[in-house]
């Protein structure tokens, strides 16, 4: 198993960029607007380009949970009401794509998909957030060539 060495580092620099975009329009108010949101993902070419195809994503309410997660065994993830946006939907979605243990859940393989996904699905400025926040508190997210 590959130790996830950054995870602090990216949960710090999300949050970062969250506290930015705290307008209604990156909350969702219900559940079915987070199941509604994943939906409209699963059936993009952006999905099937990255290799998320095949992953028919469930959406649970997270009650009694503090935590928003990814249960990749069971293509499930758990949203708490305080994680009913898009930047930790996608989050949990990115999680999907790498459930290796020859990869670290939060490494360079994650952070790379995960701007990605915050480019095409909430926009290029958020992105650009997202990469200047994950080099301020020293994210590591441009994989490697071997």
């Amino acid at each position: 198993m590959v130790r996830d060495s950054q995870k602090s580092k990216v949960y710090k620099a999300e949050r970062s960029v969250q506290t930015l975009l705290s307008d209604t329009e990156y909350k969702f108010t219900s559940l079915q607007q987070c199941i509604d949101f994943v939906c409209k993902i699963e059936c993009s070419k952006w999905y099937k380009s990255v290799g998320l195809c095949g992953h028919n994503i469930s959406i649970s309410d997270g009650r009694g949970s503090s935590r928003a997660r990814a249960y990749c065994s069971s293509n499930r993830i758990c949203l708490p009401r305080w994680a009913r946006n898009k930047m930790t939907i996608l989050h949990e979605i990115c999680h999907m794509h790498y459930t290796s243990n020859f990869v670290a859940s939060h490494g360079r393989e994650f952070c790379k998909l995960f701007i990605n996904a915050v480019k095409r699905w909430i926009g290029k400025e958020e992105a650009d957030l997202l990469r200047y926040a994950y080099k301020t508190y020293g994210v590591k997210y441009v994989v490697r060539s071997n």
